[in-house]
């Protein structure tokens, strides 16, 4: 999507071939591929929004799975434009370093501490909500064993 918006207003400065046009139109291409990331990602926190919204409804659980995929493919649609605007933000020389400090980031404040966080939040509203292993923990939600795991109702052999 940002090349076909950018690739025009790129070709029109070469097209004019002043040494300064090529860096103006690298400047313009920048500013607007950002604007698409920013559009991108306002359209993704409006599905998620809507899809919060919907989330409580058992009826509507086909909307919030549409709703929840349209916000995933906004979102992450945005890593190729910020991919473009640092290529075309940096000098070639230091591209590939610029790249890696990205790919840093997003794992650094992306995948390392959201695991962490998402738990934080859960543990915060859920507290008595427990992950089933087996039979060694509570299932559900409340803290219970289900009938069938609990000691007094077990089938004992005869």
């Amino acid at each position: 999507l940002g090349g076909v918006l950018t690739d025009p207003v790129l070709s029109r400065a070469k097209r004019a071939g002043t040494p300064h046009s090529a860096q103006h139109a690298a400047a313009r291409e920048a500013a607007l591929v950002s604007g698409v990331i920013c559009l991108l990602m306002l359209c993704g926190l409006l599905c998620m929004a809507a899809a919060a919204a919907v989330a409580a409804t058992p009826e509507l659980v086909t909307l919030f799975l549409v709703l929840m995929s349209l916000a995933v493919f906004f979102i992450y649609g945005t890593s190729a434009g910020l991919s473009r605007v640092i290529m075309l933000t940096v000098p070639m020389q230091t591209r590939p370093f610029a790249l890696a400090l990205q790919t840093l980031g997003l794992h650094l404040f992306g995948d390392v501490p959201s695991p962490v966080i998402i738990g934080a939040v859960k543990d915060s509203l859920a507290p008595h909500c427990g992950i089933v292993f087996g039979n060694d923990t509570a299932s559900g939600c409340g803290g219970e064993r289900p009938p069938r795991d609990r000691p007094e109702t077990a089938q004992r052999p005869p």
